[in-house]
């Protein structure tokens, strides 16, 4: 049994719709109603939809971003093919606004052929300018 404020509530009763004052009755009816509805119902999950969509389709430009980066960079870098140089590692800025999606990102199997690392800042700087300060990693070649 729990008490809530003056008044006993059993848990072990079941719950029905004769437990509930009539105004309680009336939202918990319009609320189904609307949950039930197929304009509204349709729409929510459209909204939903659309949302998980651009989340995915961030996440794909953003690692095709930093794969071209990479092959750009690393394998067909021209100017350092005409000295006979390879790149060892090269370092990307991300913009801050891709930091919840850049970890998703970096765990796809397209990155195990490289190593990825963050390259750390001051705090003070990325304290004082948040969204301005990129995201900086260091990619380099997995030695084999």
């Amino acid at each position: 049994m729990r008490v809530k404020i003056g008044e006993v509530v059993d848990v072990k009763k079941d719950f029905t719709m004769r437990n509930l004052s009539i105004p309680q009755k009336i939202s918990v009816i319009l609320g189904a109603l609307v949950a039930d509805s197929k304009i509204l119902g349709r729409n929510k999950k459209l909204r939903e939809e659309a949302v998980i969509r651009k989340r995915g389709e961030q996440i794909d430009s953003l690692k095709d971003h930093i794969l071209a980066s990479i092959q750009y960079h690393l394998k067909d870098n021209n100017t350092l093919k005409h000295e006979n140089k390879v790149a060892i590692a090269v370092i990307l800025a991300i913009d801050r606004e891709y930091s919840k999606i850049l970890p998703i990102v970096l765990e796809s199997k397209e990155f195990g052929m490289v190593n990825v690392e963050y390259v750390a800042l001051d705090n003070d700087l990325t304290v004082c300018f948040e969204n301005s300060v990129p995201i900086l990693l260091r990619i380099s070649r997995k030695e084999v």
